[in-house]
């Protein structure tokens, strides 16, 4: 099934200069809404939130209920990176996924204060 519209934003994201996830730590994270949920990671020298995923599609795809946090890494064969279109192969490699801190900061919506 094709993300269009609204599931889909952004379309694009531009390029950071020289970004390389395997050479440091990145600040990623998502905010979590009734109706939304939104990707983020903080640019690596401005400290800009940088939109990767602003989900708003069907509630089907965002959690309603208490869950648990689950991190994972994937690979597909049809999003290749913006500087290489034939990068869809498998790794040839196990990769691991190094984590320095994680937080949680629940939600308050205006109707809870």
């Amino acid at each position: 099934m094709a993300i269009t519209g609204l599931q889909n934003q952004p379309e694009t994201i531009e390029a950071i200069p020289d970004f390389d996830a395997s050479a440091q730590f990145y600040t990623y994270g998502f905010d979590w809404y009734e109706d939304r949920i939104l990707w983020w990671m903080l640019h690596p020298t401005s400290g800009e939130k940088i939109v990767l995923w602003d989900y708003q599609g069907s509630k089907k795809g965002i959690p309603q209920h208490r869950t648990h946090y689950r991190m994972n890494f994937w690979h597909t064969n049809n999003w290749s990176v913006e500087t290489n279109p034939l990068s869809l192969e498998k790794p040839l490699h196990p990769y691991e996924l190094e984590v320095d801190w994680m937080s949680y900061e629940p939600f308050e919506s205006d109707s809870n204060k």
